[in-house]
């Protein structure tokens, strides 16, 4: 389904940008650890504002109840978007690996979508960081762009990125074999 720039349906956008020689190696979406770090303080802040407009009701402290109820009526309404945003990106957000480039998504509202397809030959080098301590299993994947304006992309929170890396860095090197280009 598509909703303005949001297409719900990643089979499709993937379709777009894959030609019919290409094989599609794997394709992954950023960790859940993402969508449950960017909404903490959101719904931290919201119970909050519940806990005092519940306690505001119950010591019947009226004035302080209506205050509090508008605060957090106002809060949820900006929260909203902030809870939207997180869902779009983890859920919505992926990159996907053929044997001739790299596709990178970013979904980043229900109005804009970014899409990156890089040409493996492009790609100068390709590495991956710990995030979290590496507690759970994510970590970033920095990509380096040959001759680009945009000298590196950062990609975080991607599951298993030591092996996502190792992945593209072997694609590339067999892109690289097959077409007679090196580095």
């Amino acid at each position: 389904m598509r909703i303005f720039a949001l297409e719900t349906d990643i089979e499709k956008v993937k379709r777009r940008y894959i030609t019919p020689d290409e094989t599609e190696v794997f394709t992954t979406h950023r960790h859940g650890f993402y969508f449950i770090k960017t909404i903490f303080v959101d719904v931290l802040f919201s119970i909050l504002l519940g806990a005092m407009a519940y306690l505001s009701y119950v010591n019947d402290v009226m004035a302080a109840f209506q205050v509090v109820l508008v605060a957090l009526g106002v809060w949820g309404f900006i929260a909203f978007f902030s809870l939207l945003r997180a869902f779009l990106d983890w859920q919505y957000d992926f990159i996907t690996l053929t044997n001739e480039k790299l596709i990178i998504v970013n979904q980043s509202s229900v109005f804009k979508q970014e899409v990156n397809p890089l040409n493996l030959h492009n790609i100068h080098s390709i590495s991956t960081e710990t995030q979290w301590l590496n507690l759970f299993g994510f970590g970033g994947v920095r990509i380096v762009i040959k001759e680009a304006v945009q000298t590196d992309l950062l990609l975080t929170f991607i599951p298993r990125s030591e092996d996502i890396v190792a992945k593209i860095s072997a694609a590339i090197t067999e892109s690289d074999r097959v077409s007679g280009h090196t580095s």
